[in-house]
């Protein structure tokens, strides 16, 4: 159920008749605070919204007394309401003490005369909710317990199940696709499958690619096809922004548009290929040309906003470009597991899989989960740093320097004729300008980045040319070899 204000008025409008704990169950809860001092310091407050979050969403009425706490028959004093209180610094005050900090909306409801403050809690979806001394609850019938150590394990496992993008949708799919979409879409998945474009119809190829199941559209459908009215009729609104600044600082595009995700894919890489160019380079008599910034990395950053964004959340998909850096960042948190710090080794986590799915079919979206790894070998390729990824409020934002360019490295890796690694990308830029470094040094650095044994690190090692191992008695170094 969604708690809206005329739903939450009529619930404490029955409080007149009835007592208050008859009208408590899995999704209500009335509690009873003297002023907001006491709201913002109650302890049981942020129990009752984990156990909510955990369980199927609710909401918290503040106003309402405890049945046991008056004279049977005389139910209409159970609404003692609440005065003087500040709604803004209430919703900080419960967010703060919620493990992941949750977005608290918090609102008052006016029943004959009397305030109310009311706090609806939506089903976390994505993650358990604790609090801040990282107790996780559990709604059982009328009541707030903890969950017990067997039952947070099967809660995450429930977690992991579902999946947003593939609930079903109430239209029809001939009325809420946009037809421009679908047929660009059905030519590009009959050229990678190599067949006429005669013998797949648009129903066949929608049941093929995952967007219809036997005639049914799903939300993964209408996001990527769809047409904006049936998006925001069905699902809601979902933004998507482009901005790009000269080096001093003026803004040459600052678009924000929605639609669906295929028109989003081709807008995007239209303003990135307008915004980019290349860096000419002369080495040995053959000219090179590096472009200021890769174009299968922005791809890689962008579709993996497009994938990973958790669309339960509020906020838009943009792109920050300044010339020297380019930033994606996507509404949602980090999901199963994965984090900033262990984003390039962690196994693939799908938070909308068949999202992921359908644009597997078109070799957007990589189903081994080498995102992350391509973004970091494009970078490494160039000289530049490893990309920075980070968890804000809300967001997940990935950030590649570009411009910045090691000619050096970017030479190597375009002569290199069997091609350099990620680990042997690392090693190279670890040893510009520098020509040695103690191995020690590098197998920490390697370690920040990838699950790499020392056997593996020797191997990488000793398979590249251009560099030897030397000691003496302070340790082990490789270095630059003297014919390179």
């Amino acid at each position: 159920m969604t708690f809206q204000k005329p739903i939450i008025s009529k619930i404490i409008d029955q409080c007149r008749n009835l007592p208050s704990e008859s009208l408590e169950s899995e999704e209500v809860e009335f509690k009873h605070y003297r002023d907001q001092k006491a709201i913002c310091s109650a302890k049981e407050l942020a129990e009752e919204i984990s156990a909510l979050a955990n369980h199927n969403g609710g909401v918290v009425i503040i106003g309402v007394k405890d049945s046991d706490n008056v004279k049977y028959g005389e139910w209409e004093s159970q609404l003692a309401g609440i005065v003087d209180y500040d709604l803004v610094e209430i919703s900080e005050r419960i967010a703060g003490k919620l493990k992941p900090k949750m977005a608290i909306d918090v609102f008052d409801v006016v029943v004959n005369g009397r305030k109310f403050i009311a706090i609806p809690v939506k089903k976390s979806r994505h993650t358990l909710v604790a609090t801040s001394s990282s107790k996780i609850y559990k709604r059982v019938g009328r009541s707030s317990v903890p969950m017990e150590p067997h039952e947070i394990a099967e809660a995450v496992k429930n977690l992991h199940s579902f999946d947003w993008s593939n609930e079903d949708v109430e239209l029809s799919w001939s009325s809420s696709l946009n037809p421009e979409s679908v047929e660009s879409a059905r030519k590009a998945y009959c050229v990678y499958r190599n067949i006429s474009p005669e013998d797949l119809g648009a129903e066949e190829f929608l049941e093929a690619i995952g967007a219809l199941k036997n005639g049914v559209l799903n939300k993964s459908g209408l996001l990527v096809f769809g047409n904006h009215s049936a998006i925001k009729q069905s699902i809601g609104l979902f933004e998507f922004r482009f901005s790009w600044k000269s080096k001093n600082g003026g803004l040459l595009v600052n678009d924000v548009w929605n639609g669906n995700i295929w028109a989003t894919i081709e807008k995007a890489e239209s303003y990135f290929k307008g915004c980019n160019s290349d860096i000419p380079i002369k080495f040995k008599n053959k000219n090179y040309n590096a472009p200021l910034f890769d174009a299968l990395a922005f791809k890689e950053a962008f579709m993996n906003a497009i994938v990973h964004r958790d669309y339960l959340s509020e906020g838009m998909v943009s792109v920050d470009y300044d010339s020297r850096r380019i930033q994606v960042v996507n509404p949602g948190e980090f999901y199963g597991g994965v984090s900033a710090s262990n984003i390039t080794f962690h196994q693939p986590r799908h938070r909308n899989k068949t999202l992921a799915g359908m644009l597997m079919h078109f070799q957007m979206v990589d189903r081994a989960g080498m995102g992350v790894k391509r973004m970091g070998q494009r970078s490494l390729a160039y000289g530049r740093k490893f990309p920075e990824f980070r968890q804000l409020e809300g967001s997940v934002s990935v950030s590649m320097q570009s411009e910045a360019l090691r000619p050096g490295i970017f030479i190597l890796s375009q002569t290199d004729q069997e091609g350099l690694s990620l680990v042997q990308l690392l090693i190279l830029n670890s040893l510009f300008k520098v020509g040695y470094l103690e191995i020690k040094e590098l197998e920490k650095q390697a370690s920040a980045f990838f699950a790499t044994t020392w056997d593996e690190l020797m191997n990488e090692i000793e398979s590249l040319k251009y560099i030897e191992m030397c000691g003496n008695r302070d340790g082990v170094y490789i270095k630059v070899r003297k014919d390179w």
